[in-house]
């Protein structure tokens, strides 16, 4: 189903699951359903988390549309609605060949609002898969570097052989990752990678 809710923050949870999301998925549109979310919310903010851009599939998929596709579109939509009411997107962009960002657009151009409100998507868990654990995990990470960093000074004073006090930093500490840019909770002086970059690192090798 189409979310368009009203704003609401981004959570530490919503930032990992974007990340997977958006490397698994060549759709913004499918990762706003998932999120219950705008596509522009979820376009913005992956701009500011510095995602690389969204490409959109073939050459089929930026096509315009004819009246005739436009026809079957509706057609389609109808055909594959289940019993609830809602038709699944993903099946539907299956069946017509055609992007889930490019149905939503052409929905909207066409003004059929109540058959994007009928547009459904499985649960973020299930699209997430074997990630999901990953993500849970990540966010466990993140969580206990947090509180551990608010529980102790970030400095401690540490005395040298000649007699000199200097200031050595202390872990866990926030530091600057050093492929985003953004911060994050590091847990020692070697880890300057954040656990969301790390995340997309790992999906790239394997």
């Amino acid at each position: 189903m189409a979310k368009t809710g009203p704003k609401k923050d981004w959570t530490e949870e919503d930032n990992v699951a974007l990340a997977v999301l958006w490397h698994k998925f060549s759709s913004v549109a499918l990762i706003a359903l998932a999120l219950n979310r705008t596509r522009s919310s979820v376009q913005t903010h992956a701009s500011r988390q510095k995602l690389p851009r969204v490409r959109g599939g073939g050459a089929r998929h930026r096509q315009r549309w004819t009246a005739e596709e436009d026809a079957d579109l509706v057609s389609r939509i109808s055909q594959l609605r289940r019993s609830d009411g809602y038709t699944p997107v993903i099946e539907l962009s299956e069946e017509i060949g055609r992007s889930i960002d490019a149905i939503m657009d052409r929905l909207e151009e066409i003004d059929q609002p109540e058959l994007l409100k009928c547009l459904w998507v499985p649960s973020l868990e299930d699209l997430l898969g074997k990630d999901s654990e990953g993500v849970k995990s990540l966010l466990e990470l993140t969580s206990t570097y947090a509180h551990a960093l608010n529980d102790s000074p970030s400095f401690t004073e540490v005395t040298t052989a000649a007699g000199q006090i200097i200031k050595k930093k202390k872990w866990p500490a926030e530091e600057e990752c050093l492929k985003c840019g953004k911060r994050f909770i590091s847990d020692g002086p070697g880890n300057r990678i954040c656990p969301r970059c790390k995340k997309i690192n790992a999906d790239i090798c394997w």
